[in-house]
């Protein structure tokens, strides 16, 4: 029944074409295939070839060797030692012999893991490379915003610039997680500021941006059977226009500039990236109703 009025307000709302079908997109996206998608991550390198790491994880989680594909042991009591690579495998406080990776699972995203005194969320792979470790943080998308945005802007900008550097900085590491060259991470934590869970730092004003703006982002091929692809974007800052060779740029005094002039978010992302289109990367469990309005809007206000 809400299928139908939805359908028969599209037919009568004065919309242009090309409105028309991206809601129509959308409400196949929700009523049609409306599945449960779990949250996008990417995976950060932290740290390189180093001898040793203290490592601790305050709650309970599972160890699986992804060699193996097996679940080494499950914990339910916090754990903290320091992690060394011997000869005849991992040891982590206990000795792991023949096992030369592992992945520390959390139960759930409140359980934190300590790496050096430094808190993360999300999961970590330890990998013994040639006697020494390499460790990499899988995290949520979301979470990895959070807490990389805020170290890009030296001055406070508006909400609507704000919006939009969330949606270009959210293709940009959808499009690296989804076609990065490394099997084992896709960016290195120094390249792009990225400290770990610091609830010190967090910026209530970018929290909001990325909430308002949450699963957008920018595609110029649309959805094709429920797929967005996003393109190689960047938001440049700070003089590190020559890291990303091949993607399309924009700066963060640009996106002032426009901010300023009275441009919002969907206008000054049009304005940079002609040809582009905001789209969501998956519904919400709970609120598929919401984020429709919520791009339907943005579609709106690039007009």
């Amino acid at each position: 029944m809400i299928l139908r009025l939805l359908i028969t307000l599209l037919i009568c709302c004065t919309t242009t074409t090309s409105l028309q079908a991206g809601i129509w997109d959308r409400i196949k996206s929700v009523f049609v295939a409306n599945e449960e998608h779990e949250p996008a991550t990417i995976k950060v390198l932290v740290l390189h070839d180093v001898p040793y790491v203290d490592l601790e994880v305050k709650g309970t989680y599972n160890l699986y060797d992804p060699y193996k594909n097996q679940r080494v042991a499950t914990r339910f009591v916090s754990k903290g030692a320091r992690i060394q690579a011997l000869s005849q495998g991992l040891k982590w406080g206990e000795e792991f012999p023949g096992v030369y990776q592992l992945v520390v699972v959390p139960d759930h995203r409140d359980v934190l893991v300590s790496i050096n005194g430094r808190d993360y969320r999300g999961k970590f792979y330890i990998y013994d490379i040639g006697g020494t470790l390499s460790i990499v943080n899988e995290i949520e998308i979301e979470d990895y915003l959070a807490s990389t945005m805020p170290t890009k802007f030296n001055r406070p900008l508006n909400a609507e610039a704000l919006a939009a550097a969330a949606i270009t900085e959210r293709t940009h590491s959808y499009h690296v997680s989804q076609y990065s060259e490394n099997h084992y991470w896709d960016i290195n934590a120094n390249d792009v500021g990225y400290y770990g869970h610091c609830t010190e730092n967090t910026d209530p004003l970018v929290v909001e941006a990325l909430g308002s703006t949450r699963y957008m982002v920018m595609s110029k091929t649309g959805i094709y059977e429920g797929r967005v692809t996003p393109f190689p974007v960047h938001l440049v800052s700070g003089g590190n226009e020559g890291m990303y060779h091949g993607m399309q740029k924009v700066s963060i005094d640009d996106i002032e500039v426009m901010a300023r002039q009275g441009d919002n978010a969907a206008q000054i992302l049009s304005k940079s990236f002609p040809g582009s289109s905001i789209e969501l990367t998956m519904n919400p469990k709970h609120n598929e109703e919401i984020a429709e309005v919520q791009i339907t809007e943005y579609h709106h206000r690039s007009r």
